[in-house]
């Protein structure tokens, strides 16, 4: 071997050093910024509390069992508040102790694990596929604990960090589990304000004690919405729609012993229902598989037409080809639009507006995809959640980065969504 043979294979052993040392340390660097190999973000697992009253590390022990060396960061908030996952995974742990009382923990990939404890009630269980963003539990002050919160902590390769090197509370996206607006997010924030109340066989009231028919004829009532007084009764009387189109303020129906209509609960998102249950347990709040359904029922009659649902639909099925949130924010795009006086005030409108939407949609409008179909439903019902705000401007994730943008705006799925066109 010559000289400038050896010194090519050295130069070239140098460079996959400084390489490798570059990728690490871009790692790294994406880590202390909350981002997982900077693209998957992780989320604030109390979107509706953001305080920390127990960092991680060192703390002085507050109560008899409680440790001095905190793994995670307390969260303080009202009993039953909602609990989300951070990140996309799998369920492997859903069960009480002691210690962690009601807790969940959830396997992202090889290198993390986050866990969330101190609940009052879970609402998953060992072996659920998991969202980011969905509810997991309703926090409370089971097991050691001083107080209503949510202790939350990430396992990275066997070893507790600090979560708040990866979550923000801060984040400007601040999401829900639940439209903001319209019917059916109003209807589930009514029966929200029962939860605790008694169950009562044969009661209608919501605050002495109601059962379930009687909850939902009452709820359903409080809208000027009037459905028959029994279980079985509404069943018979709802529109009949499959699972995969519920959406917040629908009604599933439970068989007896004797294999008659025996229950009905509300759906209110998030693969929750809401429900008079026992006498033990009052109006709760539970996962949708905590019984088999025999059926699924709706009362509330669509507030658009179907040329809405029709343009709706393939708008999305054309500018978003990714997951479901990215989806629905297209879709609250749109929504954003009628409400300015900026573009028209009608979905056909919006849509076909010139120089709007350069996505080939007309080739969607007469056969939308199945997924963008269902998503269009939700937006305009206001069953979904707006992840973007009043924003009425997008691009797409790749373009926005060629331009030096991207950071200007809230990224969902594969596009980038502004208050004003800045492109």
């Amino acid at each position: 071997m010559d000289r400038t043979t050896g010194w090519c294979i050295v130069g070239f052993f140098l460079f996959l050093i400084l390489f490798s040392a570059s990728v690490g340390q871009d790692y790294e660097q994406a880590e202390q910024s909350g981002y997982y190999y900077g693209t998957e973000k992780w989320m604030w697992p109390v979107p509706d509390c953001r305080d920390i009253s127990s960092p991680f590390g060192k703390r002085s022990s507050p109560t008899a069992g409680a440790s001095s060396d905190h793994k995670g960061i307390d969260i303080p908030c009202p009993e039953s508040t909602n609990v989300v996952a951070t990140r996309d995974g799998t369920v492997t742990v859903a069960q009480e102790s002691a210690s962690e009382g009601n807790w969940i923990a959830i396997e992202h990939d090889k290198h993390y694990t986050s866990y969330y404890m101190h609940n009052s009630q879970l609402l998953v269980s060992v072996g659920d596929k998991v969202t980011k963003g969905q509810v997991i539990a309703l926090s409370g002050n089971t097991g050691v604990s001083t107080g209503p919160h949510c202790h939350f902590a990430i396992l990275k390769d066997g070893n507790y960090v600090d979560p708040q090197k990866y979550v923000k509370k801060d984040e400007k996206i601040q999401y829900t589990t639940m439209a903001t607006t319209g019917l059916r997010a109003e209807m589930v924030a009514y029966a929200k304000k029962f939860l605790g109340n008694p169950y009562v066989y044969g009661g209608t009231s919501l605050t002495q004690g109601t059962d379930c028919s009687g909850f939902t004829m009452r709820i359903y009532e409080h809208f000027d919405i009037t459905i028959p007084r029994t279980a079985e009764q509404q069943y018979n009387a709802a529109t009949k729609i499959s699972k995969k189109d519920l959406m917040p303020g629908d009604l599933l129906f439970y068989k007896d012993s004797n294999g008659n209509i025996g229950h009905v609960t509300m759906y209110i998102g998030d693969n929750q229902v809401i429900h008079a249950s026992n006498s033990k347990t009052g109006i709760i709040i539970s996962g949708i598989g905590y019984r088999k359904p025999c059926g699924y029922g709706r009362f509330i009659e669509a507030s658009y037409s179907e040329e809405d649902l029709r343009y709706m639909a393939a708008v999305i099925s054309a500018e978003a080809i990714e997951n479901e949130q990215g989806q629905i924010a297209v879709g609250y795009c749109v929504m954003n639009r009628l409400q300015s006086k900026s573009f028209p005030d009608s979905v056909k409108g919006v849509v076909v507006q010139s120089g709007q939407f350069n996505s080939p949609w007309r080739s969607y409008l007469n056969k939308p995809k199945k997924s963008a179909l269902k998503v269009a439903r939700k937006v305009l019902e206001g069953a979904a959640v707006n992840p973007i705000g009043d924003r009425c401007f997008f691009i797409s994730a790749s373009y926005a980065k060629q331009k030096g943008i991207e950071k200007k705006g809230i990224n969902v799925g594969d596009n980038i969504f502004y208050d004003k066109c800045i492109w």
